[in-house]
């Protein structure tokens, strides 16, 4: 039957039915069609993804400890703003350049609708074997959440967390200041909430914190 196949962060490839759901935020490589027309040709490309992704990693993990500090990614945006992914690295100071040109980049960062739909530079990646990242949302945040994978550092640092917390705050503020009704953070500890919470009220805005931890996120609306 029809399949799609992703390369995850640990470098393993992940097999699905195209009628099962689609899980975003992978690395991707998508392989659709009969096992009976190509199946060999398909298995083999997603092993080449997968030894690309894990060279990539290598070249990384390397880099990081020469003296000239981590490897510089080239990524390919496809319909994402390359102004955030730019501010995204900045934030977690990681090298990345973003490239015009497919064949010019270590990765391609795209949206999960534009990877559904199969553009022909997505067509192109996956036939080049290039790692695909499908982001859930055109945001700094997920970007940011990605590019954590891309260079190997911890989720769980306190100060990325926390920055990466107030940053999303933020944008979310300015979003409702441009007349959204109400925004839905990320789901965070509580001492990251109250801080939240805390720019919400300088805002003049409202918040307030909903389910259960670990999932416990805070909701911030407008007034009006």
């Amino acid at each position: 039957s029809p399949e799609t196949r992703y390369v995850n962060s640990d470098n393993q490839v992940h097999i699905e039915s195209v009628e099962s759901q689609e899980r975003p935020g992978r690395i991707g490589q998508s392989r659709q069609g009969p096992e009976s027309s190509g199946g060999g040709r398909r298995r083999q490309r997603g092993k080449r993804a997968e030894e690309r992704a894990a060279q990539l990693a290598q070249d990384i993990a390397d880099s990081a400890a020469q003296p000239n500090g981590r490897k510089v990614v080239r990524v390919f945006p496809y319909g994402i703003g390359q102004n955030r992914l730019r501010t995204a690295a900045q934030n977690l100071k990681v090298p990345i350049e973003v490239v015009k040109e497919l064949r010019q980049a270590d990765i391609v960062m795209t949206l999960k609708n534009y990877f559904r739909q199969k553009p022909q530079p997505i067509a192109d990646a996956e036939r080049q074997n290039v790692p695909v990242y499908v982001l859930r949302s055109n945001t700094v945040t997920q970007m940011e959440h990605y590019l954590l994978d891309v260079f190997q550092l911890r989720r769980d640092d306190p100060d990325l967390v926390f920055d990466s917390a107030m940053r999303e705050t933020q944008h979310a503020i300015q979003r409702l200041l441009k007349g959204e009704k109400s925004v839905e953070l990320s789901p965070q500890e509580a001492s990251i909430r109250s801080q939240q919470h805390q720019l919400a009220r300088t805002a003049n805005l409202i918040s307030h914190s909903y389910g259960r931890e670990p999932h416990r996120c805070v909701r911030i609306f407008s007034p009006s």
